[in-house]
């Protein structure tokens, strides 16, 4: 399974969340896992989203503004979702985009919450792809005013972001069977990187000397992390066992040799999971998560966790310093006494 598969998980998780608001982020996990393991069997291929066939119907400015953003090399499916929601609001505001209100923006997400019940979390996603259209053409000039400047960020129930406990990811350590397990778990927790990164780094982005990591992932850019002295050694273990000659860092098992996919590292790290007593959805990101949390804990200023997520606002990793339960424990330990 591919980027087609990738694509079309996304836009399920995306009408999950929309029309299922009910669910708990780890009862959305667990479908999506479900998902990956029926999906597996089959091969599944997109349709063509080349910007002229799915943007029929779209004003003009759309079209420009959807192909300014592919030239800045957003991922694809990021692409497809921002698609997707202007085609949604342009087929209900049928005005020309010179002509639309701060109320006409009002009224369509009024209409849309309501029709289709999501939550003020999906809501503001929808929000937010309105709103970066509308300053875009602001800032390039093909519109006056921006109508999406007066209206405010919807007000949403900020959830805890899961990560494991030092104990729980001991179990996970423990639990691993192979070198390749050991390698990829101590890989993504040491380096904090992204899925999509871990699946195509090579053996030449790996410095032993310096335990520098080149990484390259999201958004198209590029970022170093580091490998701690467990990630060292059992990678080092790891590359000594291999008989193949490709140049991925972490490669099937099968014949023909080649890069794990992302799917693969998501269903090894579910059956790590299940051979401990662990109850949360253990993935790529939760073990990010907990990098960060534990940086944080651990004292690592806020602007050097932003550069080793690879994080452009450091707004995103102050996620990390509110919910770092364990840090403010601690402190409480040595301030109140």
């Amino acid at each position: 399974m591919g980027n087609a598969y990738e694509m079309m998980k996304n836009e399920f998780c995306m009408a999950l969340t929309e029309r299922c608001a009910f669910l708990a982020a780890d009862q959305v996990e667990t479908i999506l896992q479900q998902l990956d393991q029926v999906a597996y069997n089959y091969s599944i291929d997109a349709k063509p989203t080349d910007l002229s066939v799915p943007s029929d119907g779209l004003p003009e400015l759309a079209k420009i503004y959807l192909a300014a953003k592919t030239i800045e090399g957003l991922a694809d499916s990021t692409m497809y979702n921002k698609l997707l929601m202007l085609k949604m609001f342009f087929s209900e505001v049928r005005k020309p985009v010179t002509d639309i209100t701060a109320n006409d923006i009002r009224v369509y997400l009024y209409n849309y919450q309501k029709t289709r019940n999501v939550s003020n979390i999906s809501l503001d996603k929808v929000r937010m792809a309105l709103a970066t259209f509308f300053k875009w053409l602001a800032a390039e000039g093909y519109i006056q005013k921006d109508p999406a400047t007066t209206i405010k960020p919807l007000k949403v129930e900020k959830k805890q972001r899961q990560s494991l406990s030092q104990i729980e990811l001991e179990y996970i350590r423990k639990a691993c069977c192979t070198v390749r397990e050991r390698a990829i778990v101590e890989f993504l927790y040491s380096t904090g990187c992204r899925i999509s990164e871990l699946v195509h780094i090579k053996k030449s982005d790996v410095d032993f000397l310096t335990d520098e990591v080149h990484l390259f992932g999201k958004g198209r850019k590029h970022r170093t992390s580091y490998l701690n002295a467990k990630a060292h050694v059992v990678l080092q273990e790891y590359l000594a066992a291999r008989k193949d000659d490709s140049e991925y860092l972490f490669v099937r098992t099968r014949r023909p040799v080649g890069r794990l996919s992302t799917d693969a590292v998501r269903s090894m790290l579910r059956e790590i999971s299940k051979r401990t007593s662990i109850t949360k959805p253990v993935s790529p990101h939760i073990i990010r998560h907990t990098t960060a949390t534990q940086a944080v804990a651990n004292g690592m200023p806020i602007e050097e966790v932003r550069a080793l997520l690879g994080h452009e606002n450091v707004a995103t990793t102050m996620i990390y310093v509110e919910t770092s339960d364990e840090h403010v424990h601690n402190s409480h330990r040595k301030a109140v006494v």
